[in-house]
């Protein structure tokens, strides 16, 4: 797992995410993008993660809690 913080909104923090996804440089050799998994956890919602500690069970909760909030980059 890597944290990275302190991004003044949702929006910025999905951008980020969106250049790790597209960064062509990154995913070379052994390395899979698919291998990833990407999500945004805010402070106030790292108990759900640390709840079951699984990336798969927060982002089921992320994807429902904040459906209809901001859509992810593609």
């Amino acid at each position: 797992m890597i944290l990275v913080k302190s991004f003044p909104d949702a929006s910025e923090a999905y951008k980020y995410i969106g250049n790790l996804q597209t960064d062509t440089k990154l995913y070379t050799g052994n390395i899979k993008k698919e291998a990833f998994s990407f999500f945004i956890i805010s402070a106030d919602n790292l108990p759900h993660f640390y709840k079951k500690a699984s990336a798969s069970y927060y982002k089921a909760f992320f994807d429902e809690a904040y459906k209809t909030v901001i859509q992810e980059p593609k």
